[in-house]
Parts: C-alpha cells; sequence; structure tokens
C-alpha cells in the first residue's frame, strides 16, 4: 500500500470519527424565578403631618445603635413588629426574607386611607421599606416614595424596585405624614390617619450559586 493510498483511508477514519462525536451542550445558567405574594396590611396609626418629621434625628441614633446591635448575636428579635407613626414613619414589616431572595418588580397597594381631618388634608406618602437584619434604620426601597393626597381607596402599583436581600431583612409598607420630597404638598394641620389593606411584593427566587 502506498503512502498516499494510506494517508488517504487515514484522514477518511479521521473525518468519520469528527463528524460522530457529540459536543457537550452549552451550560444554561440558572434562571430566577419572580413571584408576587399579597401580604394584608393590618390598621395602623400615623400622625400626620409628623410622622417622619423626625428621621433627621433619628438616622444618626439609629445608626449608633446599629453599631450596639451587631455586638450581640440573636439581640433582634422584632420579628414583625410595626415601628414608629409619631415622628419616624410608620414601618409596617410584611416579610422576613430567607436565602437566595431578593425583592425584584412592580409592588402593587389596596390600602384604605381614614383620617380625622378632611378629605383633601390628609395626605401621606409611602414606599417598600427595608429594615436590614440586626439593623434598626429603615430605608426607602429606590428612594421612592408615592404620594396619597386624600382619604379613600387606592388600588394601583408603586414605582419598581430592585434591592438584594439577605436572610432575616424585613420588608414591608413604609408611611410619612410628611419628608423632604413633598415638603410643599404635606398636610398642614395636626390630624390622626389610619392606613389598612393588602400589599404585594415581588419576591424573587435566585439560584443558589448565583452571586448577590
Amino acid at each position: 500500500m502506498s503512502m498516499r493510498v494510506a494517508l488517504s483511508i487515514f484522514l477518511a477514519i479521521f473525518i468519520a470519527g469528527c463528524a460522530t462525536t457529540k459536543l457537550p451542550p452549552d451550560p444554561v445558567e440558572p434562571e430566577e424565578t419572580a413571584h408576587m405574594e399579597e401580604f394584608p396590611v393590618p390598621r395602623h396609626s400615623i400622625e400626620l403631618p409628623f410622622a417622619g418629621s423626625g428621621e433627621w434625628l433619628a438616622v444618626p441614633l439609629t445608626s449608633i445603635a446599629d453599631l450596639f446591635l451587631g455586638m450581640w448575636p440573636g439581640s433582634d428579635i422584632r420579628f414583625l413588629k410595626p415601628q414608629g407613626g409619631i415622628i419616624r414613619p410608620l414601618f409596617i414589616p410584611l416579610y422576613i426574607a430567607g436565602e437566595n431572595e431578593s425583592l425584584s418588580g412592580t409592588p402593587e397597594i389596596d390600602l384604605k386611607l381614614v383620617g380625622t381631618a378632611s378629605r383633601n388634608s390628609t395626605r401621606v406618602f409611602l414606599g417598600v421599606g427595608i429594615q436590614r437584619a440586626g439593623k434598626m434604620r429603615v430605608r426607602v426601597a429606590g428612594k421612592q416614595l408615592t404620594p396619597l393626597y386624600r382619604k379613600g381607596q387606592f388600588n394601583q402599583p408603586l414605582p419598581a424596585v430592585s434591592e438584594p436581600l439577605k436572610p432575616g431583612d424585613r420588608v414591608g409598607l413604609v408611611v410619612y405624614g410628611y419628608t423632604w420630597q413633598y415638603f410643599m404638598k404635606s398636610s398642614l394641620w395636626w390630624s390622626h390617619a389610619k392606613i389598612s389593606g393588602s400589599m404585594k411584593l415581588p419576591i424573587t427566587d435566585r439560584p443558589a450559586d448565583k452571586k448577590r
């Protein structure tokens, strides 16, 4: 057998083997799974227009307190207890985050606002609040608040949010009677308001191996 014939046979066998070899499929990145969860919002009181007016003082004090809370494991025992509503904004925690979760999507509210003032003098500003595990300070997701300029029933979406969550983080409704974002549109008279209803939160399950 000549060298040329032998080389031709070898190349034919090699090409046939490559054609039948299956390459492994490209790895598919795990997808996030988003779902809306609805939570009841129990009726809670808020003082207008003072709730939120003391935030300038509360923020540095709670920041100092958070330093001490972090020194004692297990000191975070608030669970889902509402906070504020007098000079601090009212925070109604609705959900405690678990492993590999985030807040990503458009929250929705179905809330009723009542109060002792007239219909158009009862004004609040609300958003999604996040209280990190082991912390006292409540932050507004995306720093976005939605005004409710009168008493009544409100069924509407809130601005979209995208926030990573860690186990133990509390997510809920935060309500201001006064905020610098709308300082010219707050209630002008002291009054007592109550809010209740339900809220839907876009809880997203992340793949366990996906970095935060």
